[in-house]
């Protein structure tokens, strides 16, 4: 039997590897993409812009999941900082790293099933999904094998090509229906630093 505090607890866990802060960053990057869609001069389509959303930040949530499975016993090692390290919900407690796991699946699959909804609803341009599954692919691959790309070397620069660059990409994409390579061009920039 499932006691209330067992079930209180996987809450605070999963709500903890969901990375809470870094979703409220998502959502300002997002919402970057649809000012600058706006100041293109696209009527930004808010039911639209909104479904978008909806299938970004359970994908999102799924990449953290994803990653705290695959990290969770040199996550258990390191300090964190509020951008790396892992959130340590699962040792904490001791719960099974599968948990981890499951949650990156289901939340895969929210965030699927909100995609499919609104393409098929004609909200989500095709190219907009393109944009979602080729981010999701890479997002996984941070540190999910086969390609495990933080272990190589390309963690880093996979973690601010999504963020900074495919993000607002997405965002447009949603409201203009193209992938638009000034606006890849224009995120470039914007988050290259100047060193």
């Amino acid at each position: 039997m499932v006691t209330t505090n067992r079930v209180w607890l996987y809450a605070q866990v999963l709500f903890r590897m969901s990375q809470p802060l870094q979703l409220v960053y998502i959502v300002l990057v997002y919402v970057l993409g649809l000012l600058i869609a706006a100041a293109t001069g696209i009527k930004i389509n808010s039911t639209a812009a909104i479904l978008g959303l909806m299938a970004i930040l359970p994908i999102s949530m799924s990449i953290h999941y994803a990653n705290e499975y695959a990290d969770h016993e040199t996550d258990a090692l390191t300090k964190r900082t509020p951008f790396s390290g892992g959130s340590s919900a699962l040792p904490e407690p001791g719960l099974p790293s599968h948990t981890a796991i499951v949650a990156a699946w289901v939340s895969r699959l929210f965030g699927s099933g909100f995609a499919l909804v609104g393409w098929r609803w004609g909200l989500l341009p095709s190219q907009a999904l393109g944009v979602l599954v080729f981010g999701a692919f890479f997002g996984w691959m941070y540190s999910m094998p086969p390609l495990k790309l933080a272990w190589c070397g390309w963690g880093e620069l996979t973690n601010a090509s999504l963020g900074g660059v495919l993000l607002p990409v997405y965002a447009y994409t949603i409201q203009s229906g193209q992938v638009n390579l000034r606006i890849i061009l224009a995120s470039t920039i914007e988050f290259t630093p100047l060193t």
